[in-house]
């Protein structure tokens, strides 16, 4: 009977966790101004994890995971000074931790799965995530604490990625010999928006050349761009797929507001996947069934981790506060975190990169010289307002451990 009893007991916390979880945090909580309640603790977690290996665990399953996560937590870090203005510790403190993050991307380590001799140095892919990260650290440093060398760097990497891009027959870039991704190129062009931003350039006839040549060369299947093509031909090589767009569409509205809405919002027709209140997304387009590889991760009926998770801080730099709320809900719920010691992890701390990517896209925020906020769009609903399918599943539950205490109790 006592047995019983603690089931029952048991069974009624587990449930009652749930919903504390899935209704713990809104879109409200990531609002600006402030980065949220829990960032500070996930960055402490990911900056000590990644001292502590987990670089080098991500990069012995990814071929670019050292690189990634590093970048991944730097980009987290800029968001938060970006949005913390107003409290000068921090930032010093991100600055430093910034530049640690930069000398890891620099290192042999960092360098490692890139090879150099290519229109930029070590690719499109390096280049831009290292340009973009060096010019986060110069917009949260004012003028005269710049350092010159980080500048001179800045000044020397934009240019030269500006001049491999016009000088291309496609205007993109290879992140490997032979190999081009049109997402890395929007994240090198971002740096680009940014160096304008800092010193008042103009990169900007680079960056629309770029644009009306996407604009003209989307997968004709989707209407969207294209995953993989050749640099040399622009020959699509694959069509759209969830995983590389939603990072594309992170910081596509930092280039063109208007055409970076008309594509999440193809993107979010074409690929959102309600489950129950939550909305994941698939790799490929609804209809469509196509293999899994390291991008997307194992596929489970089409839909994708890769591209559900880093959907958060594309549905944030879109404006679309359904997906970003029930997104963050779901990670509560299926990631388990643990706060503990002013550290927070998810699934016990086994995918720091994973961390760095929920810190990263639930502060995500244009870089710019002033403050800015991200967008908030009307899409069309996809759950339903009142989580009718988790409340009812939790209302059913309950109920059945009423009824085996009942019959415990008789």
């Amino acid at each position: 009977m006592n047995s019983r009893y603690l089931f029952i007991a048991l069974g009624y916390a587990l449930v009652t966790l749930i919903l504390w979880r899935l209704h713990h945090y809104s879109v409200q909580d990531f609002r600006p101004p402030g980065a949220g309640p829990d960032i500070q603790a996930q960055l402490n977690w990911t900056g000590r994890a990644l001292r502590e290996g987990a670089g080098e665990a991500t990069q012995s399953w990814y071929p670019e995971g050292y690189f990634f996560a590093h970048a991944i937590y730097g980009s987290a870090l800029v968001n938060q000074a970006l949005l913390q203005r107003d409290d000068p510790a921090l930032l010093q403190r991100n600055v430093v931790e910034l530049e640690w993050v930069l000398q890891r991307l620099e290192s042999d380590a960092g360098r490692a799965p890139f090879a150099r001799q290519q229109a930029v140095e070590y690719g499109v892919f390096y280049q831009g995530w290292l340009n973009r990260l060096v010019g986060g650290l110069l917009l949260l440093q004012p003028e005269g604490e710049r350092s010159a060398e980080r500048e001179a760097q800045f000044h020397r990497q934009t240019e030269a990625l500006a001049q491999a891009f016009l000088a291309s027959p496609s205007l993109h870039l290879e992140a490997y010999p032979g190999s081009s991704w049109p997402v890395d190129n929007v994240v090198a062009l971002s740096s680009l928006r940014l160096h304008d931003e800092l010193y008042g350039t103009d990169y900007q006839s680079v960056i629309d050349q770029w644009l009306a040549y996407a604009r003209s060369h989307l997968d004709p299947e989707t209407g969207l761009l294209p995953h993989a093509i050749d640099a040399r031909t622009g020959q699509i090589r694959q069509g759209a797929r969830g995983s590389s767009l939603v990072l594309a569409l992170i910081y596509l509205p930092e280039l063109d507001p208007t055409f970076a809405e008309e594509q999440y919002s193809r993107f979010r027709t074409l690929y959102a996947q309600p489950v129950m209140d939550f909305i994941l997304f698939r790799e490929y387009p609804h209809g469509v069934n196509g293999p899994s590889d390291v991008d997307s991760g194992p596929l489970l009926g089409g839909i994708s981790p890769v591209a559900s998770g880093v959907s958060l801080a594309a549905a944030r730099a879109n404006g679309d506060e359904e997906s970003f709320e029930r997104l963050v809900q779901l990670s509560e719920v299926v990631g388990m975190p643990i706060t503990l010691g002013g550290e927070k992890r998810f699934i016990f701390g086994q995918l720091a990169v994973g961390d760095a990517f929920l810190a990263w896209g639930k502060t995500l925020v244009p870089w710019r010289a002033t403050p800015t906020s991200y967008p908030v769009n009307d899409y069309p609903r996809l759950t339903s307002p009142w989580y009718l399918w988790t409340n009812g599943i939790a209302l059913i539950l309950m109920v059945g451990l009423g009824a085996l205490l009942f019959r415990a109790r008789r």
